[in-house]
């Protein structure tokens, strides 16, 4: 699944780049266009979170800012959304929604009273993501990390991870 979303970004980047007059739909006043399917919507959710990603850190290097202080800055915007009582399990849930839009799954690998350590798959390889992006995988996963630390931080919670493999092994705590 992680090469389908990746080979998905590929052409989406590829195909969004390159269209052109022929490939444009002939807009008439009052007809409705298409309206694209679910996969079709959350293929295009998943590309945009990740070009998104990637402006982000490509700004924040042009403003002599690592990929790292970017994904904080996001974070930190981030965390008003989630609710003010927010702990490891409710984190770990909402998250886990999150990234399924890039296939990926999460399991808990222990878990007690105010504390989850659990793995996640990575999103691709790094192969993958330099041939789709101007950025590493090593910036998305640093990018991805400190938002979810943006997130926490805030709100009380200690947010840590690992890349082990094909895995981002992390932990949550209160």
């Amino acid at each position: 699944m992680r090469y389908l979303t990746v080979l998905l970004i590929t052409l989406f980047l590829g195909f969004t780049i390159t269209i052109s007059d022929a490939d444009a739909q002939e807009l008439v006043p009052g007809e409705t266009l298409p309206e694209l399917s679910s996969e079709q919507i959350a293929e295009r959710a998943m590309v945009n979170s990740l070009a998104f990603a990637e402006a982000l850190i490509l700004y924040a290097d042009k403003q002599g800012q690592t990929a790292a202080e970017a994904g904080r800055f996001a974070g930190e915007i981030f965390s008003e959304g989630w609710s003010d009582e927010l702990d490891p399990e409710y984190f770990v849930n909402g998250m886990n929604s999150n990234w399924q839009m890039f296939g990926v799954t999460t399991k808990i690998i222990d878990a007690d009273d105010g504390r989850i350590t659990a793995r996640r798959d990575r999103i691709a390889t790094e192969e993958q993501i330099s041939s789709a992006l101007q950025v590493t995988l090593s910036d998305l996963e640093t990018f991805f990390e400190h938002v979810q630390k943006g997130i926490t931080s805030p709100h009380g919670l200690t947010y840590s991870e690992n890349v082990e493999g094909d895995y981002i092994e992390f932990t949550i705590s209160k």
